[in-house]
């Protein structure tokens, strides 16, 4: 998979979300963010604290499931 001609700005000091349809790179961006794809070429500019540690970025993996039921009681989990 390959992410191309990307430049991103987030405001600082505000809520950013990165949102869109299954299989559009939200995910990639992301781990392409946090170093956790190989860079072929550009930059990546984040906030820093030691100039290594990523300061103030947060992510949590997410994965689709449903339980055996009614999709009422998949939404309420009644």
């Amino acid at each position: 998979f390959k992410l191309s001609s990307l430049n991103v700005r987030f405001p600082t000091g505000k809520l950013s979300v990165i949102a869109g349809n299954t299989g559009q790179g939200k995910t990639s961006l992301l781990l392409a963010l946090l170093g956790e794809m190989t860079r072929i070429e550009g930059d990546i500019v984040l906030p820093t604290t030691d100039g290594n540690t990523i300061k103030d970025v947060s992510y949590v993996a997410q994965t689709a499931w449903l339980r055996n039921a009614t999709i009422r009681n998949n939404i309420v989990f009644g």
